[in-house]
């Protein structure tokens, strides 16, 4: 349970192309330090919003930032997988934001 086990769905189907759901149940795939690891990733990306919000009042990127992540995470939460790809664009919008407000 701890790492765990990404033959589940296969052993169980008899093949690939099953996937987990959402991400409570992506658990069972890769365990419990996936999902805390992800949720740490995507608290310091809500926090990083919040100061580049304070910094940044006016910004769209900053405005867009926030809905992209926030509907990232809700289709994660209640039906995608959680290696979409929307995920991880709304994670890299975050990183490239807190990146350039850092070097600007």
């Amino acid at each position: 349970m701890l790492f765990g086990n990404v033959n589940l769905y296969a052993s169980f189907f008899d093949g690939f192309g099953n996937y987990a759901h959402n991400l409570l149940s992506a658990v069972q795939l890769f365990g419990v330090l996936y999902l805390l690891a992800l949720l740490g990733v995507i608290y310091f990306s809500y926090k990083e919003l919040f100061h580049l919000r304070r910094k940044l009042p006016s910004s769209n990127q900053v405005f867009m930032g926030f809905m992209l992540l926030n509907v990232a995470v809700l289709s994660v939460l209640f039906g995608k997988y959680v290696g979409t790809s929307l995920l991880w664009l709304a994670l890299g919008h975050v990183f490239m934001l807190s990146y350039l407000a850092k070097n600007s």
